[in-house]
C-alpha cells in the first residue's frame, strides 16, 4: 500500500535502528498476476486504498542494497509447500495458503 518511494524510505529507516546480523521479515506484491492479486486489489479498493506499487526479486533487491540489507530467504506462494506444511498437517481444518502474487522476504543486516 506504500508507494515506492515510502516503501524504499521505510526500509532506511527501520535499518538505522537495525544491529548488524538483526533480520526483518515480511511481504511485498509481486508483479505475478492471480486471481489472488486481483481479489487482494478489489479488496483493497473496497477498503478506500491502494496497491501503489508492485516489485520484480530485482528491484527489490536494489531497494535492500540501499538499506545495507540482504535477502537471506525469499519465497512466493510455494513457501504453503515448504514452510507452512508441518501447521497445515496438524490444523487442517484452518490452514494457512500463501496467495499467488505475494512474495515473503527475510533480509538481514550487514
Amino acid at each position: 500500500y506504500l508507494t515506492h518511494d515510502q516503501f524504499k524510505r521505510l526500509l532506511k529507516e527501520i535499518s538505522k535502528h537495525m544491529i548488524k546480523g538483526s533480520r526483518l521479515v515480511y511481504d511485498y506484491p509481486s508483479y505475478q498476476e492471480s486471481d489472488e492479486t486481483r481479489k487482494s486489489e478489489v479488496l483493497a479498493k473496497e477498503a478506500n486504498e491502494t496497491m501503489r506499487a508492485k516489485y520484480s526479486f530485482e528491484q527489490l533487491k536494489e531497494i535492500l542494497d540501499l538499506c545495507h540489507l540482504k535477502i537471506v530467504r525469499h519465497d512466493d506462494y510455494r513457501i504453503t509447500l515448504d514452510s507452512l506444511i508441518h501447521y497445515n498437517e496438524y490444523y487442517k481444518d484452518n490452514p494457512i495458503i500463501a496467495p499467488k502474487g505475494v512474495c515473503y522476504c527475510v533480509a538481514e543486516k550487514e
